[in-house]
């Protein structure tokens, strides 16, 4: 767990997960991950952090693509939907997150370690209407110096009762990943 999906051990992916679960942007609504490489190295990462923030999905749906990358949607009981699209022939490393929540709007672009962050705010034209204007609703931005955080979790693992929850967010992964890479 805590060398395959890093990210849940990492400030900024448990200050979304802790965003998310205060309900202070309200509700997840829709998701898009850009991913490079295949499901197993790379959309997995996505699919850990959003089931960390909402829980096990109440579907998953392959679109087209070979089984190894495809583009696929999963879905939640609350409404919340996330289509995982592939992105082939890059040089680069690609793992982003948009997420658009009932008042806000996050986008976390993992390779360039910044998140972007809008908040639903009165149109200062249009009286009754609403607009997105920035906001700083997620720090740190991600970092890839995870070592720190991975040690932290371990020497908390050893003083604390594990209450299986990584480890179960896992298992779900592997099950995404299983019906996403399905005919």
């Amino acid at each position: 767990m805590l060398v395959d999906y890093f990210r849940a051990f990492t400030a900024c992916y448990q200050a979304l997960e802790a965003l998310v679960r205060g309900q202070r942007v309200g509700a997840l609504r829709a998701a898009t991950v850009h991913y490079s490489g295949t499901l197993e190295s790379a959309a997995c990462h996505a699919l850990e952090r959003l089931v960390g923030m909402l829980g096990a999905p109440a579907g998953v749906v392959r679109h087209a693509g070979p089984p190894d990358a495809p583009l696929f949607s999963v879905s939640w009981s609350g409404g919340a939907q996330a289509r995982c699209v592939p992105v082939a022939g890059l040089e680069y490393s690609l793992f982003e997150l948009e997420l658009f929540f009932e008042r806000a709007r996050l986008r976390v672009v993992d390779g360039e370690r910044r998140v972007e962050s809008f908040e639903s705010r009165a149109d200062a034209v249009f009286a009754g209407h609403k607009l997105l204007a920035p906001a700083t609703l997620l720090e740190p931005s991600p970092s890839h110096e995870i070592v720190g955080a991975v040690l932290a979790a371990v020497r908390a693992a050893e003083t604390a009762k594990d209450d299986g929850a990584s480890l179960a967010r896992a298992l779900e992964v592997a099950r995404i990943l299983e019906q996403a890479a399905a005919r």
